[in-house]
C-alpha cells in the first residue's frame, strides 16, 4: 500500500514540475487520442498533425519518467513543440509503466505500438511513408530497444531508421 500512495505522490509531482516547466507555452498543434489495438489490450496514444509534412517522415515518440511516474499529460507539451518545430506528425505512445505492469510490459507495449503503426502508417495523415523512433530517457532506452529488435523487419518494408542501414 505504501508504494502505490508514493508511485502516485511521485507521479503526481512530476506532473506539477512538468506543468510548470511549460507554463505559459501555448501551441496551435491539433492533437487527439489513438488507441492502438495489441494482444495485452489496448494502447493508448496521442497523434499531432503539423500543417505540412508530406515530404517528412512520422515521428514516433516515447516518454521519459523513469518507466514509472512519466506519461502522455508529462510529454505534452513538448510533444505539441516537436511537431510544430519539425513540422510533421508526432505520434505520442502511453506504454504501461511500472510498478503496475512488471518488465517486459513497457517493452512489448512499444514493440506492439511501432508493428501496428508500421503497417498502417498511410492512415495519419501527411508523411513521407518513413518512421523515425525516438524518446527521452526512459523512453529513450524503449526507442533504442525497438529499432534493434525491429531493424531487419523494418528495413524489409524500406522504412527509415534513426541512423544508416
Amino acid at each position: 500500500m505504501f508504494q502505490a500512495i508514493k508511485v502516485w505522490a511521485l507521479r503526481k509531482s512530476y506532473r506539477f514540475i512538468s506543468a510548470r516547466g511549460w507554463r505559459g507555452h501555448h501551441s496551435d498543434i491539433h492533437w487527439g487520442g489513438l488507441e492502438i489495438p495489441s494482444p495485452s489490450g489496448p494502447i493508448h496514444g496521442r497523434i499531432y498533425n503539423a500543417s505540412a509534412g508530406a515530404e517528412k517522415p512520422l515521428i514516433v515518440y516515447f516518454h521519459g519518467g523513469g518507466w514509472v511516474i512519466g506519461d502522455l499529460q508529462t510529454h505534452h507539451p513538448f510533444c505539441q513543440e516537436l511537431a510544430r518545430r519539425c513540422d510533421t506528425t508526432v505520434i505520442a505512445i502511453d506504454y504501461r509503466l511500472a510498478p503496475e505492469h512488471p518488465f517486459p510490459a513497457g517493452p512489448d507495449s512499444c514493440l506492439a505500438a511501432i508493428r501496428w503503426i508500421a503497417d498502417h502508417i498511410g492512415d495519419f495523415g501527411p508523411s513521407s511513408g518513413r518512421l523515425v523512433i525516438g524518446g527521452d530517457s526512459a523512453g529513450g532506452n524503449l526507442a533504442t530497444l525497438c529499432c534493434l529488435e525491429l531493424e531487419e523487419t523494418l528495413t524489409s518494408r524500406a522504412l527509415s531508421l534513426p541512423w544508416p542501414a
